[in-house]
């Protein structure tokens, strides 16, 4: 962390505290509120701003009050003035360092700040009330809750002598931008959440927990992005506050915060039924619980999770168990009431070593799953199986394709345990299969088990998921018109529950949209989407590649604003919850930057794309990280960083998995973007019609428009037109028929009709599409000789790129210099990266003594003397150049 720790927000409070005391008759302000909420540094930064701004104020140092025997005016000693030598006798005092402290004020107005007002000795509260009452100082103090202030003190704000401010705790922009400029760098969203939801807004707490974080090494600067990885440590300064104030405890506080510390919460009346109330008054009072009311309920929390943490670490091993069976005890006894009893129960009896019922740790189970904790579930279905439970056999199952360990499910899917039953080994072998193409890229294999399966899956209660589940991976693998026959088979077989008709819109919505179905899609991803927060408990991994497909539906249909608003919520909710599936969290990062990027928004593309990289090297699990690298890859292709982008790229190319061909036109996308990037205009346009062809084959037609659409984009429109317009007559959405005509527009060089194509996509939001098919349009617009139409339209495209956060492509460039032809652009671009001719003329597969004569004619039409003027003219975005508007 670099420099002192900032101070920020907090502008009403210091307002507020600063007008009190310019205004006549106010003596000044008491602030007040919980330990750790910044009353100090409140108090500090607002007197140092009133000293700066106003000469006519003399603020004297504040003083800080401590614990321990009581000093005549010892708080105070250091502001008060040496006495004469000779005092009068019988004289007041508190009357005579009143007067003392006046007088070195020099005729200004005098300022007295005091700090834990609460301990003051008796003749320094006097002081204060002296010089608040007298008028000789304006005052400020602050009081810790919960503390005792002495009369003297509270009466001044009681007969408003002083105004009485409460200090709330610092709201979670106010903490966002704290954390910001402390760190002087990116922080990642799911550690900024981390760090907001522990430190609840208490800023010295929060100091304590990145300071602690830096020292241990959980907290990280990687690329400058900083990520917290590990569990929470306390620095050894807080360990030690926290230990003090629970040394001081007696039993039955100690007995409370230790049920608290493993239950974290509890109502009121049953702690209070365990330990004592005037306990936990005490406890209240302190700081170390709080008590909140949740409607009809009142329930006592700790503090803070450290103080648990804390308590942990101090509890002997007997003494925790049987704290822990008093738990499942009583809430067993008292009924459970909340919807995690059950799950507390069951694991407080595995703790303990006390007796659990099958049936509670097949429940604790499932629902430690719905809230993705992996690792518990494991842990808790391999306890019921072993009590004998049937249907956690399949639980287990599932939860073994997903938590990382592809060996150990496959060998639990070859041997299960012996309680399972017929029903249940169906699932299994379904499963399995899906282990084989998820985990081991065995399509054919993969493909087998689940057609040996899916007949006696269909006629059972599984086929709620499995079935959609099966319509799925058909499509993952490329079968993509056999799986929208299951699709729509499955919507007219009666019986679906409620959470799996969501799963079947889910795996629906993709299906549909990828084949060019994309009204259909859309809708059913829209009805998808509305209803997965109500489902994902039962079925926990909708939250992984189901939610990426539908948030891809709405791309392809060109709800492009409601496809970033669906990965906003989606990953908003998977880093607001702090035992999140991992690599739900990471597949919302792939779908945010992928969002931005066709918005335009490139920088915002790569932040995204580059934290959904982080997260899969710290998993397992890297399914679809392929993906992810050519997704970066094509983001840092029209940012211009051609270094990372090809690192990228070969890095995708060298793990494609064909059980997900579907989403591996990611790669040639990328790979044509980066082509562009190079100047290599005709082999990006090579690729990207050899990858339309492909995704034609295999009845993914969204795909084939997209790529044959990038064909237009880089100036070839001839190779794609005939097929956009057939595809246009199929495949429905406002996408299809705007990429024919955009086709039409440019082969035809129609000006207006490209003008009318770039409106289309800036209504979509697709401003970095808009700003090329703008540029073309000047283009054809100056063929024509209509400066004034060409100057509109370059406008245009100016203002759509300047929202593309400094993207650049092949046509956004040409556009700035169409008096070159396609060849005459491409040599002149290479020769201003510093390429020799015969370096062009190897890359190109031409004579240097054309490239020679192609450089000779780009001169006498861009009007410069020579090749040393031609970087100038061509913009460097990072090693991307492109033509500068002249």
């Amino acid at each position: 962390m670099k420099g002192e720790w900032p101070f920020v927000g907090r502008e009403r409070e210091m307002t507020t505290i600063t007008a009190a005391l310019r205004m006549p008759g106010q003596a000044g302000v008491a602030l007040t509120g919980p330990a750790g909420t910044g009353k100090t540094e409140l108090m500090r930064n607002t007197l140092a701003r009133l000293a700066r701004a106003d000469r006519s104020y003399k603020v004297l140092p504040t003083m800080t009050c401590t614990a321990g025997p009581p000093t005549p005016f010892g708080a105070v000693h250091r502001i008060l003035p040496r006495p004469p030598a000779e005092e009068p006798p019988m004289w007041n005092p508190v009357q005579r360092a009143a007067e003392a402290l006046k007088a070195t004020a020099a005729g200004r107005t005098l300022v007295v700040s005091v700090d834990d007002a609460h301990l003051l000795d008796d003749l320094s509260m006097l002081l204060i009330a002296e010089l608040s009452r007298s008028g000789a100082a304006r005052v400020v103090v602050s009081i810790r809750d919960g503390e005792r202030a002495p009369e003297p003190l509270t009466a001044l704000w009681q007969e408003r002598v002083l105004e009485r401010i409460d200090v709330h705790p610092l709201s979670d922009a106010e903490m966002e931008a704290a954390l910001a400029k402390a760190l002087d760098g990116q922080i990642e969203r799911t550690t900024m959440a981390r760090l907001q939801g522990a430190a609840r807004g208490n800023p010295l707490l929060l100091r304590e927990l990145v300071e602690s974080g830096q020292a241990e090494g959980t907290l990280t600067d990687s690329e400058g992005v900083w990520l917290w990885r590990g569990p929470w440590k306390a620095s050894p300064r807080l360990r030690e506050l926290i230990r003090a104030r629970v040394a001081r405890l007696d039993a039955d506080q100690r007995h409370a915060l230790e049920l608290l510390a493993f239950a974290g919460v509890l109502g009121l009346s049953l702690l209070a039924r365990l330990t004592s109330p005037v306990a936990i008054e005490r406890l209240e009072r302190s700081g170390l619980v709080q008590i909140d009311r949740d409607g009809d309920r009142v329930q006592v929390r700790l503090g803070h999770p450290l103080h648990g943490d804390i308590v942990h670490a101090t509890l002997p091993v007997t003494r925790a168990r049987a704290r822990q069976a008093e738990l499942a005890d009583a809430i067993e006894a008292y009924g459970a009431r909340r919807g995690d009893d059950a799950l507390h129960v069951a694991l407080w009896r595995l703790e303990s070593g006390t007796p659990a019922t099958r049936e509670s740790l097949l429940a604790a189970a499932r629902q430690a799953w719905g809230g993705y904790d992996v690792r518990l579930t494991r842990r808790l279905a391999k306890a019921a199986i072993a009590a004998g439970s049937v249907e956690a056999v399949p639980l287990l199952g599932d939860l073994l394709l997903f938590s990382g360990g592809p060996g150990e499910a496959e060998a639990f899917y070859a041997a299960p345990p012996a309680c399972a039953d017929r029903h249940g080994r169906v699932r299994l072998d379904f499963v399995r299969g899906v282990n084989l193409l998820w985990a081991h890229d065995r399509v054919d294999d993969g493909l087998a088990l689940l057609a040996a399966a899916a007949p006696a899956m269909l006629a059972s209660s599984w086929r709620d998921d499995l079935g959609p589940t099966y319509v799925a991976w058909l499509a993952y693998v490329g079968r993509c018109e056999a799986a929208l026959r299951l699709s729509r088979e499955l919507a007219e077989l009666p019986g679906l529950s409620a959470a799996g008709e969501t799963v079947r819109l889910a795996a629906h919505s993709m299906v549909t949209a990828f084949t060019g179905r994309n009204v259909e899609g859309s809708q059913a991803a829209r009805r998808a989407l509305d209803r997965m927060d109500d489902h994902v408990a039962t079925y926990p991994w909708l939250r992984g590649i189901p939610t990426l497909g539908a948030v891809y539906a709405l791309q392809f249909a060109g709800d492009l604003r409601g496809a970033d608003l669906a990965a906003r919520h989606w990953h908003d909710t998977m880093t607001g919850n702090p035992t999140a599936w991992p690599y739900a969290t990471t597949l919302s990062s792939l779908a945010l930057g992928r969002s931005a990027r066709l918005l335009g928004r490139a920088r915002s593309s790569v932040s995204h794309l580059r934290d959904a990289r982080r997260l899969w090297a710290e998993q397992e699990t890297n399914v679809l990280a392929h993906v992810g690298a050519a997704e970066l890859a094509h983001s840092l292709a029209l940012l211009g960083d051609l270094d990372g982008a090809r690192r990228l790229l070969q890095e995708a190319r060298a793990r494609p998995l064909d059980a997900f061909a579907l989403f591996n036109f990611s790669l040639d996308a990328a790979a044509s973007a980066v082509a562009a990037a190079e100047g290599d205009i005709g082999g990006a346009v090579a690729v990207s019609l050899r990858a339309a062809g492909r995704a034609g084959e295999m009845g993914a037609h969204s795909w084939e428009l997209c790529l044959l659409h990038d064909v237009v984009r880089l100036g070839e429109p001839g190779a794609a037109l005939d097929r956009l317009a057939e595809l246009a007559g199929t495949a429905d959405g406002p996408l299809p028929p705007l990429f024919a005509r955009h086709a039409a527009a440019l082969a035809g060089r129609d000006a207006a009709g490209l003008d009318a194509v770039a409106a289309g996509f800036a209504r979509l939001g697709a401003h970095l599409t808009a700003a090329e098919a703008a540029s073309q349009a000047a283009g054809a617009h100056r063929e024509r000789g209509m400066k004034d139409s060409a100057g509109r339209s370059s406008w245009h495209a100016a203002e759509w790129t300047a929202l593309c956060e400094d993207a650049r492509t092949p046509a956004l460039d040409l556009s700035l210099a169409p008096v070159l032809t396609r060849r005459e652009h491409q040599i002149a671009l290479r020769a201003a990266r510093g390429e020799t001719n015969p370096q062009i003329a190897t890359a190109l597969g031409i004579a240097a003594r054309t490239v020679g004569n192609h450089l000779s004619h780009s001169y006498d039409k861009l009007g410069i003397s020579g090749r040393a003027e031609l970087p100038g003219l061509f913009r460097d975005h990072g090693g991307h150049h492109g033509p500068a508007p002249r």
